[in-house]
């Protein structure tokens, strides 16, 4: 499937319009361009990865993905999650918060204690 986005920021309206998307058969979402070169988003972040990560159409689905996923870290969906710390925790609550505010409840993950 061919879809064109029209995405707020300039730099990336032609972007979104040559990105050819297949629709993944679990969440009838387009798959984002980050699949294509996934190294853009994990090591160091650019604005230009930022601004069209912002404009994806899979975004709020990307944001809880984040949060649900133990060792999340590099750009998802337009916020960078670094490894530790309380960077790490704030940008792991921007996540939960896009997400649940756009129809996408995150699911909490409890941590059983193992007794010695």
């Amino acid at each position: 499937m061919r879809y064109a986005f029209a995405a707020e920021a300039t730099t990336c309206n032609a972007f979104w319009r040559n990105v050819d998307m297949t629709v993944t058969a679990l969440y009838e979402v387009p798959l984002g361009v980050c699949t294509q070169d996934p190294d853009r988003w994990t090591t160091t972040p650019d604005d230009e990865a930022k601004t069209l990560c912002r404009a994806c159409p899979r975004r709020w689905l990307c944001a809880r993905d984040a949060v649900e996923s133990a060792g999340a870290e590099g750009l998802w969906a337009g916020v960078v999650i670094p490894e530790s710390g309380r960077a790490r925790a704030f940008a792991l609550g921007q996540l939960r918060s896009l997400a649940e505010r756009n129809g996408y409840p995150v699911r909490d993950h409890r941590v059983s204690a193992q007794s010695a």
